[in-house]
């Protein structure tokens, strides 16, 4: 009877030490600072936001004025990190956005271009720690623009794509304000408009499909998208991509757009 009570004993024993080394290490897990509700809120709106500075600088063409206000700083450390991702190339370092992106921002050379795009059913997610954020939106958009091409009558006719795309976005706070450090953008659908496509231009897939410029020699400072996404066609089949932000304590622990 003796053994037994002993047994019995060593077992409960037992139980109360991996009890407490359990809640130890839980404690010691939870004792890393997190930011309050409150910030969190206005870090959520701050992100929304910039990639809303985003859309505007976008739609004027303004693209170097975009880079220099809510990109990462040219000169700062995540400069030669920071990403501009398309579904078949990756645009890699900032200096390397500038010279891409930034120039294709030449206004001199829109004039009679309209395009918008606009972010819906944002996730944003941000990181206990405070220091970076996640966030996705559906994308859809326009752009048209006189090219040259005339009707029958001679008069000036806009040609140009639609835009069904989503937005996959790092955030990160550099000296107080968030910016944006990676974005991978998502092409659904870019159908062409013009005056001879009409409503077929829903039924046909985006050119061959992958709606990326797949073929294209890469640039300098350029890379191919390791994972490229491919659009909608007769072969596509759906994913959920990009992936949805989930809860996260600092960017190590998460992925990157």
């Amino acid at each position: 009877m003796k053994t037994k009570i002993n047994y019995f004993i060593n077992i409960f024993a037992g139980l109360i030490a991996f009890t407490a080394v359990f809640q130890s290490c839980s404690q010691k897990q939870d004792s890393r600072p997190v930011i309050s509700d409150a910030e969190r809120a206005r870090a959520s709106w701050e992100c929304q936001n910039v990639l809303s500075r985003h859309n505007y600088y976008h739609a004027t063409a303004m693209h170097l004025q975009e880079i220099e206000d809510i990109w990462v700083k040219e000169d700062g450390e995540y400069a030669a990190t920071a990403k501009f991702s398309q579904p078949q190339q990756v645009m890699i370092g900032l200096d390397t956005i500038k010279a891409d992106y930034g120039k294709t921002g030449d206004t001199s050379s829109r004039k009679g271009i309209w395009g918008m795009h606009l972010n819906t059913t944002p996730i944003i997610v941000i990181a206990d720690d405070g220091k970076t954020a996640k966030g996705v939106w559906y994308s859809p958009g326009v752009e048209v623009g006189f090219r040259g091409e005339k009707d029958k009558d001679g008069n000036p006719v806009a040609s140009g794509n639609w835009w069904w795309e989503k937005y996959g976005v790092d955030f990160v706070k550099e000296d107080g304000e968030w910016k944006i450090w990676h974005i991978q953008m998502y092409y659904d659908h870019t159908p062409q408009i013009s005056s001879e496509t009409g409503s077929t231009i829903w039924t046909k897939p985006s050119c061959d499909g992958s709606a990326g410029g797949g073929g294209q020699a890469l640039q300098p400072g350029h890379e191919a998208n390791p994972n490229p996404y491919k659009a909608w066609g007769p072969e596509t089949m759906p994913v959920l991509r990009p992936e949805l932000p989930e809860p996260y304590y600092t960017f190590s622990e998460t992925f990157s757009y």
